[in-house]
């Protein structure tokens, strides 16, 4: 019973703190799925220290480190979208603005986050299949999206890597408002502070720091198009059902 109180004391807590956006220790626990040097980390905060977080690596140009403390910032989309290292950064300041070979603009910061949330959610994770081409054409779409240096798409997969960010902006054209913000709400963000110089292991050059950024989706399932006003509605008509037997 007390560990059940207290488990529960610190899910009540990081309830309150994921309401905004908060400073906390990040620490890398391991890399559960590699999909090209990306993929899916387990981390441990240090807000919520009884539960590991599973995380997607989102920055093509720096690193982490394993069972290395670093400083991280956490927020929900979109009310913290300026907390985010590119969350201030203009459409006409990332590389790819369209995607390469058409001319479907991306977007802006907000949506680029928002389709790399949902992109983390379309990865094959079953056993044998981080070396997939699939896999690891949507590790580079999320790279792409969020790039505002220059290429960094591996060109092994150029065409496939077109073909997931336009998955990803198809799928957010399908959404309703409703929809998209509900999603919104379930995209965090961690953001890895600067480490001093002084402590990056030797084996990181000064153009791959400890600054990596995050991101992970709760809960796993995801609202197709369509979907979420379906079942607003049955939630409705349901409770209106229950408000007249209750009159009744």
């Amino acid at each position: 019973m007390t560990r059940f109180i207290r488990n529960a004391g610190w899910g009540l807590l990081w309830l309150a703190l994921g309401s905004t956006a908060f400073a906390t220790s990040f620490t890398i626990v391991s890399q559960t799925d590699n999909i090209d040097e990306g993929g899916q980390f387990s981390a441990q905060l240090g807000s919520n220290p009884v539960q590991d977080v599973l995380v997607y690596c989102v920055d093509f140009s720096n690193y982490v480190d394993f069972n290395y403390t670093m400083n991280a910032n956490v927020g929900t989309l979109p009310t913290d979208l300026p907390d985010t290292r590119y969350g201030t950064t203009p459409e006409s300041g990332f590389y790819y603005q369209d995607i390469p070979t058409t001319t479907n603009v991306i977007g802006t910061a907000l949506d680029r986050y928002t389709m790399a949330g949902w992109l983390t959610t379309q990865f094959n994770l079953a056993p044998g299949q981080n070396g997939s081409a699939m896999n690891i054409a949507i590790q580079n779409a999320i790279w792409d999206l969020l790039d505002a240096t220059g290429p960094t798409g591996n060109t092994l997969y150029l065409s496939t890597v077109n073909t997931w960010l336009q998955n990803a902006v198809n799928w957010e054209a399908g959404l309703n408002p409703t929809q998209l913000l509900a999603f919104q709400n379930t995209v965090t963000v961690y953001t890895i502070s600067d480490v001093a110089s002084a402590s990056i292991p030797a084996r990181y050059t000064t153009d791959h720091t400890l600054d990596q950024e995050m991101i992970s989706v709760t809960p796993s399932s995801v609202p197709e198009p369509g979907s979420l006003g379906l079942a607003a509605m049955g939630g409705g008509l349901i409770l209106l059902g229950f408000i007249r037997r209750r009159r009744a």
